[in-house]
């Protein structure tokens, strides 16, 4: 693929890096993803009356037919999957805390606040997937 050719012609080009970090990887792909942009901005442009460009870029245009439906669409079953998961955990979190009498434990205590950090926890991520699903 052109990313793979770029990253030996930029690690030949740099001959003392035997491997790229994160950061180079980004703009290796970024460099790549916007000259293909171009090249298919440019194309679009001449398929289309010039009128057209008058109220949308070529850019925004492509972009926008490259998105997949999952860039546009908030995946609702997915959010419902975890939030049911989360109730699960929560349900089962109070069934093994009254099952085991946790005060009568030794370091029953130090039991009860972890039940509760993560009781705490999971009702923060249950809020904050509710919160990003809306």
């Amino acid at each position: 693929t052109s990313y793979e050719l770029a990253k030996q012609k930029y690690k030949e080009e740099h001959e003392d890096i035997t491997s790229l970090d994160n950061a180079q990887k980004s703009l290796i792909y970024r460099e790549i993803f916007i000259n293909r942009l171009d090249t298919l901005s440019e194309e679009l442009a001449k398929a289309f009356p010039q009128t057209m460009w008058q109220d949308i870029t070529y850019r925004l245009h492509t972009i926008f037919w490259l998105l997949s439906v999952n860039d546009l669409i908030v995946p609702e079953a997915a959010y419902e999957r975890n939030i049911e998961k989360i109730h699960k955990e929560l349900k089962e979190l109070h069934q093994v805390s009254s099952d085991s009498g946790l005060l009568g434990i030794r370091g029953g205590a130090a039991t009860l606040r972890r039940t509760a950090k993560e009781e705490e926890r999971l009702k923060s991520l249950e809020l904050k997937l509710n919160e990003e699903k809306k």
